[in-house]
């Protein structure tokens, strides 16, 4: 195919010549004799190359055309004219011309400049297609990229790198990379140097040591923690040329990794706080049960009276503080709860707002809440849902400290895909949400990161210990559900709390009658023994005590027919507790069975593993102690009814 050739020339004996010579040398042309005759034959024709004659009529400069033509087609121009001075060269020069043919000129200069001037055309638009393509490389790669000359001057940096440094690639064109960025050994470290040159010695371009977790301060001083590395860019001959440097952002994983390691200590801290509670907490029963036994006896208002109840309170007081070491200890701990149940969300929520209403209306918050009776059935623990809901109500709350609208109500959805960032455990399926919106201040977007770390928390006051989202976070997902957040500032924050919805429905069951009822009771701790005999006795039960496992057997098998219950004590020397449940268990024995321990609920399980058992954990207070006995009771009560039922049908 014919290379295109226009001829720019007024002169048109000059201009008929030229075509006919280029006609002889293999080359289609036409010719024009203005400069917007070849501004549009240059767009409607797309020549290959024009020859460009310096001086028009009319006045048109031929100098201008061709840096129109050059700039708007990218079509290569050589210049013809008859005046060779200085002042006409330099102008030309502006223009970036391929070729300068001074008239008259022979066939092989017309042919030599036409053809070296096509093949330095076709080079530098490679060279623009191979700079194009490495340029969006660099634009679309995972990494910041900083391109420099050999003296350290910026010439290139991609998108990802404007937004890390926080300059544009037109501001940061021309400066010094030290200009640009500052590097630091960690955050908060020491300045470190930047790559050079120098230190790049390895004549293949090997890469400047990889440096892991620099903090990169940008513009604005805003710091990224990176990875960085660099390298020289070298020519054919090996010489450097430059330096491109990359930088990925890890701040990421920095977070988690810094996470991961404030989780490991925060767990420290709850181990310790369980074991100092355990310890603490035996000794405080102690001093509770004696103390209570003693104020019983003496007269009221007396001098000893009044010694015995201020001991009551001083150890009510240790009580308090144990109760705080153990709600360190759920705050750090993602398994610390009680056995899950079929729980109607309706009547926790009527129960959880009448305990806040009265607050809420003080506080001037309006609460907008869904009719209870039609909700949701989840698969839960009442107590600690009641616990988690006023958690939730309480921040919500404390977001509105002029007053607004908190709105809560509940919905059934099937989840394909869980939540795994809140719940890695999560499984796909039915569940229960309960939605707590209120109308408050909102939170940031790094607030909203730490809002579930366990001492993390946002309020000024003395006794906020940033615990409360962290146990219900804790609480939720070791029913297998999670709790998610959505905030903006100003605007107000949703709670939706995700809940496996439950297979079976509620059991409504009928209280037992209490009294007659007999209790073994094993416990290694004499004092412990002694205090919880004498609280069942005064409520009316019957109780055997033992204060070693083996003893305790031995009761129980005397007095088999008539033990509804035994509570033992999971740590004892001979025959522990896990043997004891392990015996009563094989002898079939209806009885229920209760563990305590001064450790947690899931160290328990994890030691005794599966089973009819039900959990107390030390110390055990009075009140808590009669309420595990009435629930024991009265789920024995429901076995023995359903299989009651059941032999009559089988007519038995």
């Amino acid at each position: 195919m014919k290379r295109k050739i226009l001829i720019v020339e007024d002169e048109s004996v000059v201009a008929v010549d030229i075509k006919m010579r280029l006609g002889r040398l293999g080359y289609s042309a036409i010719t024009v004799s203005s400069a917007n005759a070849a501004l549009a034959r240059a767009a409607d024709w797309a020549p290959d190359l024009v020859l460009m004659d310096i001086r028009l009529r009319d006045g048109d400069d031929g100098i201008q055309a061709a840096a129109d033509i050059a700039r708007t087609h990218a079509i290569p121009v050589v210049f013809l004219t008859a005046h060779a001075d200085s002042d006409t060269i330099n102008r030309t020069k502006k223009t970036d011309p391929f070729g300068y043919l001074v008239k008259p000129f022979e066939d092989r200069e017309l042919h030599s400049c036409i053809e070296i001037s096509l093949h330095r055309h076709a080079l530098e638009l490679e060279i623009r297609r191979r700079e194009g393509w490495y340029r969006s490389i660099l634009t679309c790669i995972g990494s910041a990229v900083i391109v420099t000359d050999t003296k350290h001057i910026i010439t290139f940096i991609n998108p990802l790198a404007e937004q890390m440094t926080g300059w544009t690639l037109e501001e940061a064109n021309g400066k010094k990379l030290s200009t640009v960025i500052t590097l630091l050994a960690g955050e908060g470290g020491p300045t470190i140097t930047l790559p050079s040159l120098k230190d790049l010695t390895v004549p293949k371009a090997d890469p400047f040591g990889l440096r892991s977790n620099v903090v990169l301060i940008g513009k604005d001083r805003r710091e990224t923690f990176v990875d960085e590395t660099a390298a020289a860019i070298r020519d054919s001959d090996g010489n450097k040329i430059g330096l491109v440097i990359a930088f990925r952002d890890v701040t990421d994983r920095q977070r988690v990794g810094q996470r991961l390691l404030s989780r490991q200590k925060i767990e420290a801290v709850g181990k310790l706080a369980r074991g100092i509670a355990h310890e603490f907490g035996n000794i405080a029963t102690l001093i509770t049960g004696y103390a209570s036994s003693l104020a019983d006896t003496l007269i009221a208002k007396s001098r000893s009276h009044q010694d015995a109840v201020r001991i009551l309170e001083a150890a009510t007081h240790a009580h308090e503080l144990t109760n705080r070491l153990l709600t360190v200890a759920r705050a750090s701990s993602p398994q610390e709860t009680r056995e899950a149940e079929p729980v109607a969300l309706g009547p926790v929520l009527k129960d959880t707002s009448e305990l806040v209403r009265g607050m809420l209306s003080d506080h001037n918050i309006e609460l907008q809440m869904q009719d209870a009776g039609n909700t949701p059935v989840v698969l839960a623990n009442g107590s600690e849902l009641l616990e988690t809901l006023m958690i939730l109500f309480m921040n919500a709350a404390d977001a509105m400290p002029n007053g607004g609208t908190m709105t809560v109500d509940t919905r059934i959805a099937a989840i394909q895909k869980p939540n795994l960032k809140m719940n890695p455990a999560a499984k796909g399926g039915q569940y229960g949400i309960v939605r707590v919106k209120d109308t408050g201040c909102g939170m940031a977007p790094e607030t909203i990161e730490q809002v579930f770390d366990p001492f993390f928390s946002t309020k000024d006051s003395v006794g906020a210990k940033g615990l409360g989202l962290a146990i219900a976070h804790n609480t939720v997902n070791a029913w297998g559900g999670w709790i998610s957040v959505r905030s903006k500032l100003d605007i107000g924050t949703t709670f939706n709390v995700y809940i496996p919805l439950a297979s079976t429905p509620v059991i409504e069951r009928r209280s037992p009658e209490l009294t007659g009822h007999t209790i073994l009771l094993i416990d290694d701790c004499s004092e412990d023994l002694a205090a919880m005999t004498e609280t069942l006795e005064d409520a009316g039960y019957k109780v055997h005590a033992a204060t070693s496992g083996r003893d305790g057997l031995v009761l129980h098998d005397q007095h088999a027919t008539s033990i509804s219950l035994t509570i033992v004590d999971l740590i004892m020397p001979d025959v522990d507790g896990k043997e004891v449940v392990a015996t009563i268990a094989e002898r079939k024995s209806e009885s229920g069975v209760i563990v305590t321990s001064g450790f947690s609920r899931d160290y328990v399980r994890a030691y005794l593993g599966k089973g009819g058992w039900s959990f107390l954990q030390k110390p055990v207070e009075h009140d808590l102690l009669l309420a595990a006995v009435r629930r024991a009771i009265e789920r024995l009560a429901a076995h023995r009814s359903s299989v009651g039922g059941l032999d009559k049908e089988r007519g038995v």
